[in-house]
């Protein structure tokens, strides 16, 4: 993500691979620790992990779950790919994770007025016109706590 190392992966053991939603789960938590002599590690990891989530952005200001581009796969325009998968990466799933990343950072400090927050919350608005109907209860509750 040509970032510092940092954030936290799904699987346990896993070193190479990010996952944008258990970074996320992983700051919610050292957020809430209320353990003040932690706060020297603590803040720093934070600050790393915000990196990353940003460095995960998309050009349409999404962001992407383990890899940046990961809805743009060759595997992707074949008629016979694992489609679970690949569609894991794009809809309304990519809607949740980018609401996720966005109130998570918001919660850090970070506002719209910062150019990658304001396309983020551009990318939600545009999900909303579009399929906002069609959206799930959760999707729509983590579009609200971004907003």
């Amino acid at each position: 993500a040509n970032t510092a190392p940092a954030g936290w992966s799904h699987d346990l053991g896993a070193s190479s691979h990010v996952d944008t939603w258990s970074t996320c789960a992983v700051i919610e938590a050292l957020r809430e620790d209320g353990d003040h002599r932690n706060d020297a590690a603590r803040w720093p990891a934070m600050r790393r992990a915000a990196e990353l989530l940003l460095s995960m952005q998309e050009s349409d200001g999404s962001f992407a779950r383990f890899e940046r581009g990961e809805r743009d796969v060759p595997l992707a325009w074949l008629p016979w790919r694992d489609a679970d998968q690949l569609a894991s990466a794009a809809g309304e799933p990519a809607v949740l994770i980018s609401a996720r990343v966005l109130a998570v950072l918001g919660d850090m400090g970070w506002r719209d007025e910062d150019d990658r927050i304001r396309r983020g919350l551009q990318f939600l608005d545009n999900a909303l016109r579009q399929d906002g109907r069609a959206m799930n209860t959760a999707t729509l509750a983590a579009i609200l706590k971004a907003a």
